[in-house]
């Protein structure tokens, strides 16, 4: 090859190399931007996330408040004596702690007569537990059962003041032994037999990490 067919074949080597570390250069430019773009996107929907989760804490807050609110208002409601017990007549309450055995836990708690009228309860409450950032359990029905007590449903008449108490246990693992998918309850719903409203509380039970068991309403001496 000649010094001038040499030079231009050097110019044209010179020339691709040029493009070729440019578009590699672009390319990184470009995949960087798209990290740094999808950096900011993950930072922002943690932010959202934490946002949402404190903002679902305080309207958990404030409905516990307006319920306290609505049970105090109602109190003094005229109610027909001897009928049965509605959502606005009682006070949910946790109890006591079960402590853990065998790998589950639980909590007796109670519904107390706040208006000025006798009513009655039977049968099983319904039970909803809701951790700070909205996750639910259980997703479905309670098991109703003895929930170890031997109480099966029975009529309660309940004066004034006077409260029906009932048991929930849950698993504190799941099957193997783990806390995978487990919530930590900040909000429970109970609603009594019979009725379509809840009673709501705040609460800080110990993980749940699996669907509840509910006993049937009975009286104190029923859960020692």
């Amino acid at each position: 090859m000649n010094s001038s067919k040499k030079n231009i074949a050097m110019a044209i080597i010179a020339v691709l190399l040029v493009v070729s570390v440019g578009a590699g250069i672009g390319m990184y430019v470009h995949q960087n931007q798209q990290v740094s773009d999808l950096t900011n996107k993950v930072n922002a929907l943690k932010g959202d996330n934490a946002a949402a989760t404190k903002k679902l804490a305080s309207l958990s807050t404030q409905l516990n408040n307006a319920n306290q609110a609505l049970s105090a208002k109602t109190a003094q409601s005229t109610f027909v004596s001897g009928a049965t017990c509605q959502t606005q007549q009682l006070a949910l309450a946790a109890e006591k702690s079960l402590g853990g055995a065998a790998g589950s836990t639980g909590e007796l708690f109670s519904y107390q007569n706040i208006s000025d009228s006798t009513c009655t309860v039977q049968g099983y409450p319904g039970f909803l537990a809701l951790d700070n950032a909205g996750h639910v359990m259980p997703n479905g029905p309670v098991d109703t059962a003895n929930a170890g007590s031997a109480t099966s449903p029975q009529l309660l008449t309940l004066a004034p003041s006077a409260k029906a108490y009932f048991l929930a246990h849950w698993p504190a693992h799941d099957a193997e032994g783990n806390q995978t998918g487990c919530i930590t309850p900040s909000l429970l719903e109970s609603t009594p037999p019979t009725n379509l409203l809840p009673l709501t509380i705040a609460t800080s039970l110990a993980q749940i990490c699996g669907t509840p068991t509910v006993s049937a309403l009975g009286q104190a001496n029923d859960f020692e």
